[in-house]
C-alpha cells in the first residue's frame, strides 16, 4: 500500500507475479530456468527474494549449495531433491515432492532436484538473499547419473510417491 501525503517515498518497484509466464528468465548455475519473482532489484528488497524455477520433463539441476536458508514451494510436477548436509560427503536422503509440497533447504546444504515425471516442475523458491539466486555455488562433480536413473524407475514402478524420502 502506497501512503501518499505522509512524506514517504516508496520505492519504484515492478510486481512479478509468481503465475505470469512471461518476465525476464534465465539459465542459472544449476541448469534451472529461473525468473525474480521479487528481489533487490525488482522491489528493493533487503532481507530475502523469490523467483520462479522450472526443469523440464528428463531435466535435473546440478549439485550446488547457497549460502543462505532457501524454502521451496512445488507448484507442478514431481522432483526428487538430493539432500547432503554441511560436511557429509555423500547424499543422505532425497525428498520426494509434487504440487502443493514445500521443501526447506538449510544454507550450506548441497542438494540436487531431479524431474521424475512426465511434465514440467515449477515451483516458487525464497531465499533470504536480497539478490535472486547470487549466492549459487554448483558442484557438477558431485551428480551421480546412477542414483538419478534409479530414483526415476522406482518413481515409475510407483515405488517413490511424493511426500516420502528415499535414503
Amino acid at each position: 500500500m502506497i501512503m501518499k501525503g505522509n512524506g514517504i517515498t516508496a520505492p519504484q518497484w515492478r510486481l512479478g507475479l509468481a503465475g505470469q509466464a512471461d518476465g525476464d528468465e534465465f539459465l542459472g548455475a544449476q541448469q534451472q530456468r529461473l525468473r525474480p519473482i521479487a528481489d533487490q532489484e525488482l522491489c528493493g528488497a533487503r532481507d530475502q527474494s523469490a523467483g520462479r524455477v522450472r526443469m523440464p520433463v528428463g531435466g535435473q539441476s546440478v549439485p550446488h549449495h547457497h549460502d543462505e536458508d532457501r524454502t521451496v514451494v512445488v507448484l507442478t510436477g514431481t522432483a526428487a531433491t538430493l539432500l547432503m548436509p554441511v560436511g557429509a560427503d555423500r547424499w543422505q536422503s532425497a525428498a520426494v515432492t509434487g504440487p502443493g509440497d514445500v521443501i526447506y533447504v538449510p544454507a550450506g546444504w548441497v542438494h540436487q532436484a531431479v524431474n521424475l515425471g512426465g511434465t514440467e516442475v515449477s515451483a516458487i523458491e525464497v531465499s533470504a538473499d536480497p539478490v535472486f539466486n547470487r549466492s549459487v555455488h554448483a558442484l557438477p562433480d558431485l551428480a551421480e547419473q546412477g542414483l538419478i536413473v534409479r530414483l526415476r524407475e522406482a518413481f515409475a514402478d510407483g515405488r517413490l510417491l511424493p511426500g516420502t524420502h528415499a535414503a
